[in-house]
């Protein structure tokens, strides 16, 4: 009798797993559209007009990762089955080597424009900081201690200053690290071409 319950749990226990078709099924709208965005990668890198074709190609690229990161989101984070833990770690190892092929093939791209998504990501960085700190501590509160209605108007001020501090100061970093990390990036295409046969 004592051996029941635990067959019982079992059962349920497998049946609450998260699936790769369950997964699937929830995000067939979101592959398929990954799978286009592929398609029109490699399609528009061989366009006749080569330098269209590259920033088409590279803007093509770059929703790829965008729907690959939504992708990964997506995953459930509860006990899966072993087939959807060795998709998501495919998906994921996909994400990396794409976005590694996106920082490499498109180097004559991203000697003039790297500074953008380094400025992204200080920018993200410093701005949750910020965010997570006035928060954690109710900075704006105490500072003004004043109506809500004033304190509003007062927040929407503070944050637009913070926003373009923060936003400049990252420029600037950007800016003063650019030249480093296209070094960095030439040596390893440099590597990786010369490895090639």
């Amino acid at each position: 009798m004592s051996d029941i319950p635990n067959t019982l749990s079992d059962n349920s226990n497998r049946n609450s797993k998260n699936t790769l078709s369950d997964f699937i099924e929830v995000n067939q709208k979101l592959l398929s559209v990954l799978g286009v965005f592929t398609a029109l990668t490699v399609f528009t890198s061989n366009l006749p007009l080569k330098p269209v074709g590259q920033g088409l190609s590279f803007i093509f690229l770059a929703l790829t990762l965008l729907i690959w990161t939504e992708l990964v989101q997506k995953f459930p984070s509860g006990t899966s089955t072993w087939r959807l833990i060795l998709f998501e770690n495919l998906i994921l190892f996909c994400v990396f080597g794409v976005f590694a092929y996106w920082m490499l093939a498109y180097r004559e791209i991203w000697r003039v424009f790297i500074a953008i998504p380094l400025l992204i990501i200080f920018s993200s960085i410093g701005l949750g900081i910020v965010s997570f700190v006035s928060k954690k501590y109710n900075v704006f509160n105490r500072l003004f201690r004043t109506t809500s209605d004033r304190l509003i108007f007062l927040r929407f001020i503070g944050l637009m200053l913070i926003f373009i501090l923060v936003t400049t100061a990252s420029w600037h970093v950007s800016l003063a690290i650019s030249p480093s990390i296209n070094h960095i990036l030439d040596k390893i295409y440099s590597v990786v071409v010369g490895t090639q046969p």
